[in-house]
């Protein structure tokens, strides 16, 4: 699932005519709730933030804020991904927590990573598909 090709940056991305991006216009960070650790951040992103890709040699990119500390999200982001695309799971690959790359998701904490930031990538993918049902 994790390529080791480059992937397009997020100028090429916005740009193509021939990919669906499925992003957001720049939110604050979001606050930690009480009693958890975060940041206290008044950082704002000035960028769009990309969620979904979907580029014209049939691969997805899924991108989420979070990483990966061997608690799977990985797999599991790119599973809810695949399947609301209905894509087969090698043909997404998962873009986490580079800075400039993703949403900004607010610091990973544990299985938060599933319950709060696999909507908005799971909604981002049934917009994507809305609109490739639309364009076929």
């Amino acid at each position: 699932m994790m390529h080791t090709e480059t992937l397009p940056s997020r100028q090429a991305l916005l740009h193509d005519p021939d990919t669906l991006v499925v992003y957001r216009d720049p939110v604050p960070t979001p606050k930690p709730a009480p009693g958890q650790p975060g940041t206290d951040s008044d950082f704002l992103p000035t960028e769009p933030e990309l969620f979904v890709a979907v580029l014209a040699d049939g691969r997805v990119l899924g991108f989420n804020g979070h990483v990966d500390l061997g608690t799977g999200i990985r797999t599991a982001l790119g599973q809810i991904l695949a399947e609301e695309l209905n894509v087969t799971f090698d043909t997404v690959t998962m873009v986490l927590g580079h800075p400039r790359d993703v949403p900004n998701q607010g610091p990973t904490i544990a299985s938060a990573s599933i319950q709060i930031s696999a909507e908005p990538l799971r909604r981002a993918a049934a917009q994507a598909r809305e609109r490739l049902l639309d364009l076929a």
